[in-house]
């Protein structure tokens, strides 16, 4: 499993229940070679150092590293970078004057967990490729920056992140978003 690039949680499922086996056969030697009076004290320094171990991964991962490439663990990794991008649409959003009714088209072939951040938007559209839109923000691919340029031609501008040279919002490491909102916002 330490091989394998991809690592999704329910891969773990097929050598969980060997584990968990093999974790209460080793418990039952450790009872049988250090009599019943020690293995209280064993048992509860293994549990404790097991929680110990499992609670700093798991504060780490969850809260503090879980955007790092160095670590394979996360699952889906947004960057907090791409929370720039949100809050560049919330303000296009209120300078439209229509909140929450604000029509957004997304024509990147990736965009997960976009839909997740703009759940509160009802007029979020996903069409295949690029597509022809009055709407006041389109979010693209870093791949598709050119096409867009030509296509929305004066009618929009982007809004760039300021992050790099490129102006594109990080969503997972390799995935670059490109932000356009129309030029009356």
């Amino acid at each position: 499993y330490s091989l394998i690039p991809y690592k999704t949680p329910w891969l773990m499922l097929n050598f969980l229940v060997p584990l968990a086996i093999t974790g209460g056969y080793a418990f039952e030697e450790i009872y049988k070679q250090g009599g019943a009076r020690k293995t209280p004290l064993v048992g509860l320094a293994i549990v404790v150092a097991a929680f110990g171990v499992l609670g700093y991964q798991t504060l780490a991962l969850n809260f503090v590293n879980y955007d790092n490439e160095t670590y394979v663990y996360p699952y889906v990794r947004t960057r907090r970078d791409f929370l720039r991008m949100v809050s560049e649409i919330d303000r296009l959003a209120k300078n439209a004057g229509t909140g929450n009714q604000t029509g957004i088209t997304v024509v990147s072939p990736e965009y997960w967990p976009l839909p997740w951040y703009l759940r509160h938007y009802a007029f979020v559209r996903y069409p295949k490729g690029t597509t022809v839109t009055d709407d006041p923000i389109i979010i693209g691919s870093g791949n598709q920056l050119g096409p867009l340029l030509a296509q929305l031609g004066g009618r929009y501008e982007q809004i760039r992140s300021g992050l790099n040279g490129a102006g594109t919002y990080p969503l997972r490491p390799g995935i670059e978003l490109v932000l356009f909102g129309r030029r009356d916002l």
